[in-house]
């Protein structure tokens, strides 16, 4: 299994979770995306487009105002 970081960082929506879309073409099942980003609206976005489109999510703050978002690529 691989991790793919992408840096959302000073991007606001909807350009992160476009990079993450994006990405999920590119990696197989079961690898993990990591977005970072600084933007609340992205946060919620993403994790809300990615479990309604059968990916798991998991949120973690790491600074103040900073989130990484970790997608694990389902069965789509």
């Amino acid at each position: 299994m691989s991790n793919h970081f992408l840096d959302g960082l000073g991007e606001m929506c909807p350009v992160p979770n476009i990079m993450v879309r994006e990405k999920l073409k590119e990696i197989a099942v079961g690898e993990v995306i990591v977005i970072e980003t600084d933007h609340s609206c992205a946060r919620q976005t993403i994790q809300s487009e990615m479990k309604k489109l059968g990916h798991r999510v998991m949120i973690r703050k790491v600074a103040k105002g900073v989130w990484q978002l970790a997608i694990i690529k389902g069965r789509s």
